[in-house]
């Protein structure tokens, strides 16, 4: 959930704005009455960073209602309905912002504002993006800083990673494929996530997990779990790979 408290709007209005917003959009808000004006609150559900779209993000569902309300055009409240301009809700992607790209390799970027904060004094959020190899020829920190700043909002693009990719032809690679189909029967195939890795920065290096397909473990969530079945047959395959790629 995110929530914002607006001073001066009365609660009909909120609501009046905010469902014509909802009826456009996928997500629910709710308005309550506050001392001095109306909270405004807009309901989601998370996802990992690297999958947006397997979620709904309430901070620019939360965003975007702001935007629409009388406030928006109030001295250095412009800048809420600029930042509804470059991350619209949905726009998982980077449409907006002119940095939508995606290659057969490792599909799309995506885009994710996940951290949003705003008061009298400004606003400060985080824009966790994930790249596809593709990107990598591109000037993606300056086509972000370049939109925004035509927006009037100032940007740090500093921390943007260079993507990680390795041959699946690569002996390496196809050893460990193999010995996933003795011990499993499936076949073996490797895929390209969005996740930061342990190996991202190891050259040639593979994230090589034991989460069998099929199986939910809520990743980096409420009730994150594995099944034993998953623990022993992993073991089998943890220690078949190193005796194979040790010899």
């Amino acid at each position: 959930e995110s929530e914002a408290l607006v001073e001066g709007l009365s609660l009909k209005t909120a609501e009046e704005i905010c469902s014509a917003y909802t009826a456009e959009v996928c997500g629910s808000i709710t308005c309550r009455e506050a001392e001095n004006g109306v909270i405004i609150t807009s309901h989601g559900s998370s996802a990992h960073a690297s999958t947006p779209t397997a979620g709904l993000n309430s901070n620019t569902l939360l965003i975007g209602a702001l935007a629409r309300l009388p406030i928006a055009e109030c001295d250095g409240f412009w800048r809420i309905k600029k930042l509804a301009e470059l991350i619209p809700h949905g726009d998982t992607s980077g449409k907006a912002l002119g940095i939508n790209c995606s290659d057969e390799l490792s599909g799309e970027i995506t885009v994710n504002f996940g951290v949003f904060s705003c008061d009298l004094t400004g606003m400060k959020g985080n824009l966790d993006i994930r790249t596809p190899v593709c990107a990598d020829t591109m000037p993606l920190a300056k086509m972000i800083y370049s939109a925004f700043e035509r927006a009037g909002i100032s940007c740090n693009t500093d921390h943007i990673l260079p993507s990680h990719h390795v041959d699946e032809n690569s002996e390496f690679v196809k050893t460990l494929l193999g010995i996933y189909e003795d011990y499993t029967g499936n076949p073996g195939k490797p895929i390209a996530i969005g996740g930061l890795t342990y190996v991202h920065e190891i050259p040639g290096g593979v994230a090589f997990g034991i989460t069998m397909p099929g199986h939910d473990t809520c990743i980096h969530g409420a009730n994150e779990h594995i099944s034993e079945e998953e623990l022993f047959v992993g073991a089998k395959i943890f220690t078949r790979a190193i005796i194979d790629l040790c010899k």
